[in-house]
């Protein structure tokens, strides 16, 4: 946890701040020669470290900045605390450098998750050619030694998306299965949004109706699922696709913000899908037909009133036909 909350630092303050008792962060002054404020910036991060920022920028001194920092970090990576390795990283990424690879290579194998952590945060922030090619040879060897799961991390996934390595999208797919994490369904849909709508029902279904049907979801993250839900209206999940009932389960959801955005998905396809969808959800049992039309109730449009006339005729329960005749005189 306190990795996680020092990684997320980074993106919200935009450096870690160090309480310091035995002595005060030194004054950062356009006299301080700039190895010595960038060592400060780094001890003390918070608003030392931005006011190193700040006198790099003015004085123009990024080229020395980043020659400073990459000595730095290869040197002192393994014998730094979590938070000046972090400060400095924070610092690095802001120099423009042509060797950003270098220091990913160098800090990915770590066996330390902060470093691989800040590595593949690098890799997403800084994308080149020559980052895409290390990220390749990386996960590629991490495959052939059955060390993925090391490297599914959220920030892997933006650093594949970011460098356009299409190629690694099973590889981010295996990690959106295993973490869940919404960064891994960013990096599927922006690599290949068709194939990851097919995919994405598969995630969807790892949550059973049974806990849809409660308030606390836990089988599948639901920020992600929020995500997946918006994408299909953009690139909707084939026809054919034999999971297509998830969409209606997902209607019946006790999380309201999932059923509204699963209904919006459904009366999107309806117009052209309609006869299909009923054949669909006219397979499930009746009390989720039931509860597909209680919620269709709630806001009866013209596309879900005629699309209850297809259920009518597509569900072989009296129930079900009763109680669409009776929503339909209403």
């Amino acid at each position: 946890m306190r990795i996680i909350l020092l990684i997320g630092s980074i993106a919200f303050s935009g450096c870690v701040s160090l309480t310091k008792e035995e002595r005060k962060a030194p004054k950062v002054t356009e006299t301080m020669p700039l190895p010595e404020a960038i060592a400060v910036g780094i001890e003390f991060g918070g608003r030392t470290l931005d006011d190193v920022k700040k006198l790099i920028k003015k004085t123009k001194q990024w080229d020395k900045a980043e020659e400073l920092t990459f000595r730095l970090i290869k040197n002192h990576k393994s014998d730094w605390p979590t938070v000046s390795l972090v400060n400095a990283m924070n610092l690095y990424q802001l120099s423009p450098s042509r060797r950003s690879f270098v220091v990913f290579k160098d800090l990915v194998r770590s066996d330390r998750i902060i470093e691989r952590q800040l590595a593949w945060q690098l890799a997403a922030s800084q994308p080149s050619e020559k980052m895409a090619i290390e990220i390749d040879e990386i996960l590629t060897d991490a495959v052939l030694q059955n060390e993925l799961s090391e490297h599914l991390l959220p920030r892997m996934a933006d650093a594949v998306a970011n460098n356009g390595l299409k190629d690694s999208y099973t590889i981010v797919r295996e990690g959106l299965f295993t973490n869940g994490d919404s960064a891994f369904a960013k990096a599927m849909l922006t690599l290949a949004p068709q194939k990851a709508s097919e995919d994405f029902m598969g995630y969807l279904a790892k949550a059973p109706i049974e806990e849809l049907r409660q308030m606390n979801v836990q089988s599948v993250d639901v920020f992600t699922c929020t995500l997946i839900l918006q994408h299909f209206l953009a690139n909707p999940p084939p026809m054919s696709d034999p999971r297509l009932e998830v969409l209606f389960l997902y209607s019946i959801s006790r999380n309201n913000g999932l059923a509204e955005m699963a209904r919006d998905v459904l009366e999107a396809l309806m117009p052209r899908h309609g006869e299909h969808l009923a054949y669909v959800l006219a397979q499930l049992p009746t009390w989720m037909q039931l509860a597909f039309i209680e919620k269709a109730n709630m806001r009866l449009t013209p596309v879900v009133s005629l699309f209850l006339d297809e259920l009518k005729r597509a569900s072989p329960h009296p129930d079900v036909s009763d109680e669409i005749q009776s929503v339909k005189s209403r």
